[in-house]
């Protein structure tokens, strides 16, 4: 490859119009084949305040993300991920970009012992770069990982891989072999084009007020319910593919107000933001609506949960 100190800038302005409209991996695939007189590091360093490369400057993911807050990059920076086997929990406590580089499937992060192999708190306070198109984001956490896979090396992790309690996370062409966990009136996770499968229980539980959105994305083969949507939750899915889950594809529990009343169907505020998806093979069903908050049964396990972490 080319020294990019002796090239031509690439203007600003097309820079910021390409990153609103086509993920980073997208763009650099395209530009590297079709335009080789500008390097690889000359695109990222144009695009990037800072990039870190795991393995080879930060043995870990949460390190490099880590050393961007250290030397003041944060919102601004690129955790560049090689092909690998990571042994952590990622904690997302920086806006930063974590970028998978290669097939996802070989980019692989395994939490170990109880533990999740994602966990999206909110820790950060920093804004995105207007450059990515998320500059409204505000709620102190908004990062973007793509393309990386996650899973859980101990099986009672599996029905929460990923857990999101805060903040405004996207994930893009990521893949979870397990559970996806979102909770909070203040979070907002964004899934693009994202694989969500195998879990022992329900493939997504959306409680507690959380807001959520999913397209293009596939939630299949979970001992539950493909979708779970309980508490006063209103996530938006369209165009995604649910299927061969034990449970319904999607389960909403709408609460007591949304009862027909007068003899006047209520329609829940989720069904409106729930369009164009694919079902096929859930053994109970395609969608089913309870006229209550949340699963009891669920409840009743979160409880023994906490009693057995609290024995611990």
């Amino acid at each position: 490859m080319q020294d990019g100190s002796s090239l031509p800038h690439l203007p600003r302005e097309v820079v910021v119009r390409i990153f609103e409209r086509l993920p980073i991996l997208s763009f650099l695939r395209g530009a590297i084949a079709t335009c080789r007189k500008f390097s690889l590091k000359w695109y990222l360093e144009r695009s990037f305040q800072k990039v870190v490369v795991v393995p080879d400057e930060e043995k870990s993911i949460n390190a490099a993300m880590n050393r961007l807050a250290r030397e003041g990059d944060v919102g601004q920076g690129l955790v560049l991920v090689r092909p690998g086997l990571y042994s952590e929990t990622v904690r997302v406590t920086q806006n930063c970009y974590v970028l998978g580089f290669g097939p996802s499937h070989d980019v692989v992060v395994e939490a170990p012992g109880w533990e999740s192999a994602l966990v999206s708190a909110g820790l950060g306070g920093y804004h995105m770069p207007k450059m990515l198109g998320w500059g409204g984001f505000t709620s102190g956490e908004a990062a973007c990982i793509e393309n990386i896979t996650f899973r859980c090396r101990n099986e009672q992790m599996r029905g929460q891989c990923v857990y999101i309690v805060m903040g405004q996370l996207h994930l893009v062409r990521c893949t979870v072999d397990g559970g996806v966990f979102v909770s909070g009136g203040r979070t907002a996770p964004r899934f693009s084009e994202c694989h969500i499968r195998k879990s022992r229980g329900n493939g997504i539980r959306f409680t507690d007020h959380a807001h959520a959105s999913m397209r293009g994305s596939s939630v299949e083969h979970h001992g539950g319910h493909g979708v779970l949507i309980e508490r006063n939750s209103q996530p938006k899915i369209a165009e995604t593919s649910i299927c061969g889950n034990a449970g319904y594809g999607i389960r909403v529990y709408c609460g007591s107000s949304m009862l027909p009343s007068n003899n006047e169907a209520l329609m829940p505020a989720s069904l409106e933001s729930i369009q164009n998806n694919y079902f096929e093979g859930n053994e109970t069903g395609e969608l089913s609506l309870t006229p209550r908050f949340a699963d009891r049964d669920l409840d009743s396990d979160d409880d023994n949960d906490l009693s057995l972490l609290r024995r611990l």
